[in-house]
């Protein structure tokens, strides 16, 4: 008896999400495109806009993770160094445990997973994408967006240290000095003479 496995350029529900979830990351899909030319126009025009929007989203994610921790004074360019060496070891880390879940779920080659846990994190583009089921595409693609915020977070620590005129790294510093500020009171004399201190309103 033959048996008839899922077509892997098939419209299922899953596989629609995975092309339009890998049209945000820019990932390549292999051969996989709408049939229809209204359906190829509707792509074309999905990432113009969806692109900038889901990267802009990610990075103002993560902006507003870690720009309490670099608003502190405490904070100095050498520490913010340090974090940008930690994010580095996460991000290594992070694609290591993508290459072993792909180890185990698709190649059974660890370096074939190294090298493409990596590719798919640093490049736009999927090596072997026709080797991938639905749900090892769909895990994939969620851990290349967590790689590429843990990218955009180490760009913004990286433009905090090392190029302080940017306009974000001026509105953390700016949040800083308010927030570090020291308290400012106004000297209040009564009728007696006596003088107290009260906190300054503005």
């Amino acid at each position: 008896m033959d048996l008839k496995t899922p077509d892997k350029k098939e419209w299922t529900f899953l596989n629609s999400f995975n092309y339009g979830y890998g049209l945000l990351l820019t990932l390549g899909h292999g051969a996989k495109i709408p049939e229809t030319t209204t359906g190829q126009v509707f792509a074309l025009l999905y990432c113009i806009f969806g692109v900038p929007l889901f990267f802009g989203t990610i990075a103002i994610i993560m902006a507003h993770c870690v720009m309490p921790i670099l608003a502190t004074k405490m904070v100095t360019k050498s520490r913010r160094i340090l974090l940008l060496q930690l994010v580095i070891i996460i991000y290594i880390a992070w694609n290591l445990c993508t290459a072993v879940f792909l180890y185990y779920q698709v190649f059974e080659d660890f370096w074939f997973s190294i090298f493409t846990a990596f590719f798919t994190g640093l490049t736009i583009q999927t090596p072997s994408a026709s080797k991938f089921t639905p749900c090892t595409l769909l895990t994939l693609l969620v851990a290349s967006t967590i790689s590429a915020g843990i990218v955009i977070l180490g760009f913004i620590i990286a433009a905090s240290a090392y190029c302080p005129s940017i306009g974000v790294v001026k509105e953390i510093r700016s949040a800083a000095d308010e927030a570090n500020a020291p308290p400012k009171f106004t000297v209040i004399v009564d009728q007696a003479g006596d003088s107290k201190l009260a906190p300054a309103t503005e």
